[in-house]
C-alpha cells in the first residue's frame, strides 16, 4: 500500500536548471536511504522516479509535485518543515533539499538522550550504540557550556565517530530562560554550524513561560534553516499546553530520582538514581536518561556515563 503526499515546488530563476534533491529520515531524525520518490509535473504527468537520496535537475520557472512512497515498516508521514498536504516551495537557483520523513513502527520508541559533557573519545557510548543499533541516541555535547572558543579537532573526530555510529549528535546552548538574546543564541549555533557537522541543538535553560514562545520559535526556526533535523529544548519541568512541541524534543523533567509519572512523548533526564529500575512504565517516553551519577551539573552527573548504561540500552531495546 502506497502512503503518500505531493509536495508543490515551484523553481524560478534566471538560471535554466536547479537541483532539486530528495532525502528522507526517520521519526527520530536519523537519515534513511533507499525511499521511492516520483517527480510529477504540475498536471500530475510522471517525469522521474527515483530512490533518496535522489537528485532531480529541474527547469527554472516550472512546477514540480514530489511524491514519497511508504515501504515496509517505515511510513511516509510529511515533508520536514512542512506539513503532510501540498506545500509550495520556490526554489532558489542555487537549488535546494527536501526532506521526506518517515515512521518506523517496528522501531523502539523510546530513545536514550545523553548529556554528554565528557571530553572526547566517547567510545564507550559507541560501542554499546553499536550493540543495541535500533535504540535511537541522541548525544548533547557541550565544549564550553557553549561551542567554545575556537574549534577543536578532538571534537570534531569524536563527533564524527558518533555520527557514523548511528548517534544523533546535538550542540548546547544556554538561553538562560530568555534571557539569553536571539543574536548571542544564535552566533552560538553558528559557531557550531562552522566548527563540526552535527545534527541539531540543545536548549538548555528553556523557560516555561508563555511570553517567550516566540523567542524559542524563533531560535528552533533558526537551527532548522541551517539545516539541523533536531531541536531539544530543556525546560525540565512542565510547561503550559502552549509551549509544548516547538522543538523535536522537550525534556519536561530533570532532576534527582524517577519521576513519578509521564505523559506520551515526553523526554526526561533522572540523576543520583542508584539501581536502574524496569523501563516498562516509559515505553511511551520519546527519550529517557537514567544514571546513578549525582549533582546534574557539568560537574556532577553528566561528567560520567551510568555505570549500568549497557543494560539500559538493553532494557530500552526491549520495551
Amino acid at each position: 500500500m502506497v502512503i503518500s503526499t505531493k509536495l508543490t515546488i515551484t523553481v524560478s530563476s534566471v538560471a535554466t536548471t536547479a537541483n532539486l534533491v530528495v532525502e528522507s529520515i526517520d521519526q527520530f531524525g536519523n537519515t534513511i536511504t533507499g525511499y521511492f520518490i516520483v517527480i510529477f509535473d504540475a498536471s500530475g504527468n510522471q517525469l522521474a522516479t527515483g530512490y533518496t537520496p535522489y537528485t532531480y535537475a529541474g527547469i527554472i520557472g516550472t512546477t514540480y509535485q514530489v511524491q514519497a512512497q511508504s515501504y515496509g515498516t517505515y511510513t511516509f508521514t510529511d515533508w520536514f518543515g512542512g506539513t503532510n498536504g501540498n506545500d509550495i516551495i520556490t526554489l532558489p537557483s542555487a537549488g535546494m533539499t527536501i526532506i521526506a520523513v518517515y515512521n518506523n513502527t517496528a522501531a523502539p520508541k523510546t530513545g536514550l538522550i545523553v548529556p554528554l559533557y565528557i571530553y572526547p573519545p566517547w567510545n564507550t557510548l559507541i560501542a554499546v550504540k553499536q550493540s543495541y543499533p535500533k535504540v535511537p541516541v541522541i548525544a548533547v555535547i557541550n565544549p564550553n557550556s557553549g561551542p567554545g572558543p575556537a574549534q577543536d579537532p578532538n571534537y570534531v573526530t569524536g563527533i564524527n565517530a558518533m555520527r557514523a555510529a548511528g548517534i544523533i549528535v546535538v550542540g548546547y546552548v544556554n538561553t538562560q530562560y530568555g534571557a539569553n538574546t536571539e543574536a548571542f543564541v544564535e552566533s552560538q549555533i553558528n559557531s557550531y554550524h562552522s566548527w563540526y557537522t552535527l545534527d541539531g541543538i540543545f536548549f538548555d535553560n528553556m523557560s516555561t513561560s508563555t511570553s517567550t514562545a516566540t523567542y524559542y520559535t524563533d531560535l528552533n526556526t533558526y537551527a532548522k534553516g541551517l539545516g539541523y533535523t533536531t531541536t531539544v529544548g530543556n525546560p525540565g519541568t512542565m510547561e503550559p499546553t502552549s509551549m509544548l512541541g516547538i522543538f523535536t524534543v522537550e525534556i519536561l523533567y530533570e532532576n534527582a530520582g524517577l519521576p513519578s509519572s509521564i505523559s506520551a512523548g515526553e523526554a526526561f533526564i533522572a540523576y543520583n538514581v542508584s539501581t536502574l529500575p524496569s523501563l516498562t512504565p516509559y515505553a511511551t517516553a520519546s527519550y529517557i536518561y537514567i544514571t546513578d551519577g549525582a549533582g546534574g551539573n557539568e560537574t556532577g552527573a553528566y561528567q560520567s556515563l551510568p555505570s549500568y548504561l549497557t543494560q539500559e540500552m538493553a532494557a530500552l531495546s526491549n520495551i
